[in-house]
């Protein structure tokens, strides 16, 4: 038979191992909650570093000479020209590397909605990776027609080209 004082500190050791499994279970656990919380919180974060770079794309957009509305050399404010939207889709065609700076790798078209129904790509640039997403922001805005001499409305959508992991 053991002796009494032996049985006791058998009993406190068992306590202690458990203790000491139950902690490091908690532990464990809370990193993986941990874990988790912090990717959906980088992805997210991604996501939305991403919309932010398709509103500042859309901002060089509105400031380029390119797309801007002028009258006697007076600069119209949130109004694009479409006949100089037509000549800049050609040269961005054509130079993609003078406008990568700017528009970097994004996908860029302007449709008007009222009264007219037409479509213009501006820029269009993808990865050169197969493997892309893209996030498209909406912008309304109002397009200008010199030969007319009529505003309609439109929408600017600018899109930016993001790799998937697929």
């Amino acid at each position: 038979m053991k002796p009494k004082k032996f049985r006791k500190s058998q009993i406190k050791m068992g306590e202690n191992i458990a203790i000491l499994f139950i902690f490091f279970f908690i532990l464990g656990f809370g990193l993986i909650f941990y874990g988790k919380f912090t990717s959906v919180s980088v992805k997210s974060q991604g996501e939305e570093n991403m919309q932010v770079k398709a509103v500042q794309i859309a901002q060089r957009i509105s400031y380029l000479p390119e797309t801007r509305c002028s009258e006697m050399n007076v600069v119209r404010s949130d109004c694009y020209d479409i006949l100089k939207i037509v000549k800049m889709a050609e040269l961005a065609e054509t130079n993609k590397i003078f406008y990568y700076d700017l528009l970097e790798y994004s996908n860029v078209t302007i449709k008007e909605i009222y009264p007219g129904n037409a479509d213009y790509k501006i820029y269009d640039n993808p990865l050169p990776d197969k493997k892309y997403g893209i996030i498209p922001i909406n912008i309304p805005i109002t397009l200008y027609n010199a030969i007319s001499d009529r505003m309609s409305y439109g929408i600017l959508t600018v899109g930016v080209y993001v790799k998937t992991k697929q």
